[in-house]
């Protein structure tokens, strides 16, 4: 009604008294109003109002604000237009004279206080996040902050997913499903009780071998990652750090830090689904582990052949390289009844090998019965030093040098409650003296290992993998479980070439180049998330080791193991 005053229309009232005739005013210009008034001369606006009726002057006066409004719409544009431009020329200007933005810039003009138009402009002012025009060099007069386009914030969902084909723990997603982060725990705590006494420098203790936080997901549906951290009985590091791109199943692209493909062991299970606490010796002493590289691999044949084919950089547990060549190393394990429903869907074979050139630091520099390979030294009195018994040290003057060739032959079955593992390792490893002119040595490495586990309280399982309970365990009333039950047992070998000691490598009177070892108890799954590991470990040295240094030697070696474990 304010702007239609201003324009020269009427105001009507009804409650008003006619007004003295005014002198007629001059012929009025067009104006954006004509289509809504009167044509010819305006006549006295007293006169017109008397001579107009109720629904004459209800009509005008729509009219009259459906003009309003146009010309309230056209003024909002032609402010957003004049922003968008003082702030594309602003930019221009800041960008030639290199400016910082300036905070006292203009901003957008409000709409005035009170009429028609006043509460839909206030609406338009743009999101409350607008950034101020950049001002500097070229200016317009009439600078002021254009609304910003939205930005692309994706609402996220969280939830804790129990279901472990997919990955399991704590998830925050956007709704959309692209991108994802998945947080996942592990915590070991162990109890080491050896029956033989005055052992040095293994002790009976407790230990915490592995806390880790796992940050995973996705980055858009065919790009995912991992970042993960390990604190170890040796120390706090990156555990993982990859990503994997995958476009298609039967062809997926993984580079980082990650375990490596060789020795089923490492390529398939992770820790927290052994049978037994540890891997075997030989996939503990000589597997890869975990190495930089990167690798192709997918699934083939409905889901029949896994495969992976990559190249590291060759030192075990590695976060670098230390010559220029690396290592080849190739998976694969086929299971020709997986599309069946026989007994035999889930019996697989297969296998893996490592080929490489070598020139690097000893890892292992000792080999252990049940910890992994590091280049810590018998009396390092680091984590594994005190874990695991020593039974064969190289010399100190000793590196791995010249070509690496690995393989190994894997079988695996699953039916019902019933675990059955194999695998036979084989190849050869040089090393040599670091001696001035010394020639590598051919070092052969071998061993075999069988693992069998059966649950006993009726769950069935398709894989080695988290195991859900049917019955958790429970005290409350109502609830009462005994959780799951599993017992497992498993035989194993590690024996390397006697060039070890006939070429210097090491001490034929403290070490032995060969170990048999026995394990055998059972796994008590508490619930999907806790397990409990009791073990007995027996192993026989093909001759007697460094017992301490001062009683001497010892032929066997028995450990009492307790594990405590939760996964989430």
């Amino acid at each position: 009604m304010v702007l239609g005053c201003v324009l020269g229309v009427p105001r009507v009232s009804t409650a008003q008294a006619p007004s003295p005739p005014l002198p007629a005013p001059a012929p009025p210009s067009p104006s954006p109003l004509a289509s809504v008034s009167a044509p010819g001369p305006a006549p006295n606006p007293a006169a017109a109002a008397a001579e107009l009726s109720p629904a004459e002057m209800a009509g005008r006066l729509r009219k009259l604000e459906e003009a309003n409004q146009r010309i309230i719409e056209q003024y909002q544009a032609v402010t957003r237009q004049n922003a968008e431009l003082a702030k594309t020329v602003s930019d221009l200007s800041r960008r030639l004279a290199n400016a910082p933005p300036d905070p006292n810039a203009a901003t957008a003009p409000t709409a005035p206080a009170g009429g028609a138009g006043a509460a839909m402009f206030g609406n338009d002012a743009g999101p409350a996040d607008e950034e101020p025009p950049l001002t500097g060099g070229l200016t317009s007069p009439s600078s002021s902050t254009a609304p910003k386009k939205g930005r692309e914030r994706l609402p996220l969902e969280g939830y804790y997913d129990q279901d472990y084909r997919e990955r399991y723990g704590f998830v925050f997603r956007s709704k959309d499903e692209e991108y994802e982060l998945r947080v996942n725990g592990l915590v070991q705590v162990d109890s080491r009780n050896y029956t033989q006494t005055k052992q040095s420098p293994v002790l009976d203790n407790f230990d915490i071998p592995r806390t880790r936080v796992y940050f995973s997901g996705r980055l858009t549906k065919p790009i995912e990652y991992q970042i993960s951290f390990q604190r170890s009985t040796n120390s706090l590091d990156v555990l993982n750090a990859y990503l994997n791109f995958r476009y298609d199943e039967r062809f997926q692209f993984r580079v980082g830090r990650f375990r490596a493909p060789y020795t089923y062991d490492w390529a398939k299970p992770s820790i927290w689904e052994f049978l037994q606490p540890e891997r075997s010796p030989f996939a503990s002493n000589f597997g890869p582990n975990r190495q930089v590289g990167f690798m192709g691999w997918g699934n083939l044949f409905e889901n029949r052949l896994e495969y992976a084919a990559g190249m590291f950089d060759g030192p075990r547990n590695s976060y670098g390289d230390s010559n220029s060549a690396k290592d080849f190393m190739a998976f694969v394990d086929y299971r020709p009844f997986f599309q069946t429903e026989s007994a035999f869907k889930f019996l697989s074979v297969g296998g893996s090998t490592d080929i490489g050139d070598e020139n690097n630091p000893l890892s292992p520099a000792v080999l252990r019965t049940s910890t992994n390979a590091t280049a810590n030294g018998v009396n390092s009195g680091s984590g594994d030093a005190v874990d695991g018994i020593p039974f064969l040290a190289f010399n100190n003057n000793v590196r791995e040098r010249g070509q690496r060739a690995l393989w190994e032959l894997h079988t695996t079955y699953f039916y019902k409650g019933l675990s059955v593992i194999g695998a036979w390792d084989s190849g050869f490893n040089d090393f040599s003296l670091t001696t001035a002119g010394a020639r590598p040595v051919h070092l052969p490495v071998s061993g075999w290992n069988v693992a069998v586990g059966y649950l006993l309280t009726g769950e069935t399982i398709e894989k080695r993998g988290l195991v859900e309970p049917l019955r958790p365990f429970d005290l409350r009333k109502g609830k009462f479980g005994p959780g799951a039950w599993e017992l497992q047992a498993r035989f194993s070998t590690l024996a390397v070439g006697r060039q070890v000691f006939t070429s210097g490598l090491a001490d034929p009177n403290l070490w032995t180049n060969s170990i048999q070892m026995v394990d055998a108890g059972f796994n008590w799954y508490l619930n999907k998330n806790v397990k409990v590991y009791f073990d007995w470990e027996h192993v026989l040295f093909g001759q007697p080791v460094y017992f301490a240094p001062g009683p001497g030697l010892q032929r066997t070696s028995d450990l009492l193991w307790l594990r405590l474990q939760y996964y989430f």
